[in-house]
């Protein structure tokens, strides 16, 4: 049986973290004051501006991340 799943209210925790593509502090900046702005707790991955060529870090980094996220 569905159940629904019920929406963010300030308070709650939002994570980002790189799958894929890097990200910069300076690009992100905008993004993390927003989501502050509107009441949520931002949570950064742990390699958030890591950078292995254009990912955001290795593999194991982005996937240790979003399993911590998660």
């Amino acid at each position: 049986m569905y159940q629904a799943i019920p929406p963010l209210v300030p308070g709650d925790k939002i994570g980002l973290c790189c799958t894929a593509r890097y990200v910069t502090q300076e690009a992100l900046q905008p993004c993390i004051e927003t989501l502050s702005r509107w009441g949520y707790q931002v949570v950064l991955g742990k390699h958030m501006y890591a950078r292995d060529r254009q990912f955001g870090g290795t593999d194991k980094q982005r996937a240790e991340d979003l399993q911590l996220l998660l």
